[in-house]
């Protein structure tokens, strides 16, 4: 009962064109994402959603980041649906780390590639 009634929303959802609702403050990602799935993106804006963080860098700990990330947005956004992104770098020759502790391990692109370089060349990256 329940699943058809998301479904029949989901179905209504399309057929009105309304725009996704998406969280973010970053304009660049809403303009990919606007061009890959040619539609149009509504930002959800002023969501004060809390930072997840977790101990390991297994998938399930990526899953449950991005899993609580989405559920906060969505309390946020007063139960109405909303999506969100979240994104983990994980380097095999690191052991999967950083995982999704990604923004405190090396939070900038010239870290993140220093990172990279400092591995042994013949390490998996």
């Amino acid at each position: 009962m329940i699943q058809s009634r998301y479904l029949k929303e989901a179905r209504n959802f399309q057929m009105n064109q309304r725009a996704i609702p998406f969280a973010t403050t970053n304009r660049n990602k809403i303009r990919e994402i606007e061009a890959v799935l040619e539609h149009p993106i509504e930002v959800v804006e002023n969501l004060d959603i809390p930072e997840v963080q977790c101990k390991g860098f297994a998938l399930d700990d990526i899953l449950y980041v991005a899993g609580e990330k989405a559920r906060e947005a969505w309390k946020a956004n007063h139960c109405r649906p909303v999506v969100v992104e979240d994104s983990a770098l994980c380097i095999e020759g690191l052991e999967g780390r950083p995982g999704p502790l990604v923004d405190q391990f090396a939070g900038t692109v010239e870290a993140r590639r220093a990172l990279c370089r400092s591995l042994d060349e013949g390490a998996s990256r």
